[in-house]
Protein backbone atom coordinates (compact mmCIF):
# COMPACT_ATOMS: atom_id res chain seq x y z
CA UNK A 1 0.00 0.00 0.00
CA UNK A 2 1.29 3.51 -1.18
CA UNK A 3 1.64 6.20 1.84
CA UNK A 4 -0.39 9.31 0.19
CA UNK A 5 2.05 12.88 -0.06
CA UNK A 6 0.86 15.98 1.92
CA UNK A 7 0.29 17.55 -1.10
CA UNK A 8 -2.06 15.07 -2.27
CA UNK A 9 -4.08 14.36 0.87
CA UNK A 10 -4.52 18.47 0.70
CA UNK A 11 -5.34 17.97 -3.13
CA UNK A 12 -8.43 15.43 -2.48
CA UNK A 13 -9.79 17.46 0.75
CA UNK A 14 -9.71 20.92 -0.28
CA UNK A 15 -8.59 21.45 -3.82
CA UNK A 16 -10.81 19.17 -5.76
CA UNK A 17 -13.83 20.56 -4.24
CA UNK A 18 -16.60 22.13 -6.58
CA UNK A 19 -17.44 24.44 -4.25
CA UNK A 20 -14.83 25.27 -1.91
CA UNK A 21 -15.65 27.78 1.25
CA UNK A 22 -13.87 31.34 0.92
CA UNK A 23 -13.38 33.58 4.00
CA UNK A 24 -16.13 35.89 2.32
CA UNK A 25 -18.34 33.14 2.90
CA UNK A 26 -17.82 33.22 6.38
CA UNK A 27 -18.33 36.55 6.86
CA UNK A 28 -20.79 38.48 8.42
CA UNK A 29 -22.24 41.54 6.44
CA UNK A 30 -21.62 44.92 7.71
CA UNK A 31 -24.32 47.25 8.46
CA UNK A 32 -22.38 51.49 8.06
CA UNK A 33 -23.79 54.09 9.84
CA UNK A 34 -22.73 57.47 8.72
CA UNK A 35 -22.77 59.07 12.07
CA UNK A 36 -23.33 57.72 15.26
CA UNK A 37 -25.62 59.58 17.42
CA UNK A 38 -28.91 58.94 20.51
CA UNK A 39 -30.93 57.05 17.91
CA UNK A 40 -30.78 53.38 18.62
CA UNK A 41 -29.78 51.60 15.82
CA UNK A 42 -29.85 47.95 16.99
CA UNK A 43 -32.75 47.07 15.11
CA UNK A 44 -30.05 47.11 12.01
CA UNK A 45 -28.21 44.41 13.66
CA UNK A 46 -30.73 42.22 11.63
CA UNK A 47 -28.79 42.71 8.44
CA UNK A 48 -24.94 42.95 9.61
CA UNK A 49 -22.19 43.82 12.16
CA UNK A 50 -23.07 47.62 12.99
CA UNK A 51 -19.69 49.87 12.26
CA UNK A 52 -20.15 53.68 12.46
CA UNK A 53 -18.31 55.80 9.49
CA UNK A 54 -17.98 59.02 12.37
CA UNK A 55 -19.56 60.40 15.62
CA UNK A 56 -20.39 63.22 17.25
CA UNK A 57 -20.73 67.02 15.02
CA UNK A 58 -19.09 66.93 12.10
CA UNK A 59 -18.19 69.97 9.58
CA UNK A 60 -20.56 70.26 6.84
CA UNK A 61 -18.43 71.81 4.47
CA UNK A 62 -14.90 69.44 5.50
CA UNK A 63 -16.50 67.20 2.47
CA UNK A 64 -12.48 66.28 1.72
CA UNK A 65 -11.85 65.07 5.00
CA UNK A 66 -15.57 63.26 5.14
CA UNK A 67 -14.02 61.42 1.96
CA UNK A 68 -11.03 59.83 3.70
CA UNK A 69 -12.60 59.15 7.41
CA UNK A 70 -15.25 57.04 5.35
CA UNK A 71 -12.93 55.55 2.36
CA UNK A 72 -10.90 54.09 5.52
CA UNK A 73 -13.92 52.56 6.91
CA UNK A 74 -15.15 51.11 3.89
CA UNK A 75 -11.98 49.98 2.93
CA UNK A 76 -13.09 46.06 3.39
CA UNK A 77 -16.90 46.68 2.54
CA UNK A 78 -18.43 43.76 0.26
CA UNK A 79 -21.19 44.31 -1.94
CA UNK A 80 -23.83 42.40 0.72
CA UNK A 81 -22.87 45.21 3.20
CA UNK A 82 -25.37 48.18 3.65
CA UNK A 83 -25.58 51.83 4.73
CA UNK A 84 -28.18 53.30 6.98
CA UNK A 85 -28.26 56.72 5.92
CA UNK A 86 -28.43 59.75 9.37
CA UNK A 87 -27.01 63.04 10.03
CA UNK A 88 -26.14 65.20 7.52
CA UNK A 89 -27.14 64.87 3.56
CA UNK A 90 -23.21 65.64 2.56
CA UNK A 91 -22.40 62.67 4.38
CA UNK A 92 -24.95 60.36 3.22
CA UNK A 93 -23.90 61.17 -0.20
CA UNK A 94 -20.29 60.61 0.37
CA UNK A 95 -20.81 57.74 1.98
CA UNK A 96 -23.27 56.19 -1.08
CA UNK A 97 -21.08 57.33 -3.54
CA UNK A 98 -17.94 55.37 -1.99
CA UNK A 99 -20.02 52.37 -2.20
CA UNK A 100 -21.50 52.57 -5.14
CA UNK A 101 -18.44 53.37 -7.28
CA UNK A 102 -16.85 50.78 -5.32
CA UNK A 103 -19.14 47.68 -5.70
CA UNK A 104 -21.46 49.47 -8.73
CA UNK A 105 -24.95 48.77 -6.76
CA UNK A 106 -26.13 50.50 -3.19
CA UNK A 107 -27.93 48.45 -0.44
CA UNK A 108 -29.74 51.22 1.76
CA UNK A 109 -31.36 50.53 5.34
CA UNK A 110 -34.13 53.38 5.85
CA UNK A 111 -35.55 53.80 8.95
CA UNK A 112 -39.60 53.30 8.67
CA UNK A 113 -42.06 53.25 11.77
CA UNK A 114 -39.67 51.62 14.45
CA UNK A 115 -37.90 49.05 11.94
CA UNK A 116 -35.26 49.02 8.59
CA UNK A 117 -36.77 48.39 5.30
CA UNK A 118 -33.97 47.67 2.66
CA UNK A 119 -33.54 48.97 -0.68
CA UNK A 120 -31.66 48.11 -3.32
CA UNK A 121 -30.37 50.34 -6.87
CA UNK A 122 -27.90 48.76 -9.09
CA UNK A 123 -25.96 51.49 -10.70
Amino acid sequence: MRIKTIKEIVEENFISDPNPCTMDDLRTPKVYIVNKSAHDFSPAEKYGEIVFLSQGPMNRYGVNNMHRQFKEVMRDSHEDDHIVPCSLNVMNSIASAIFAFKHGKLNLLLFKEGNYIERNLVI
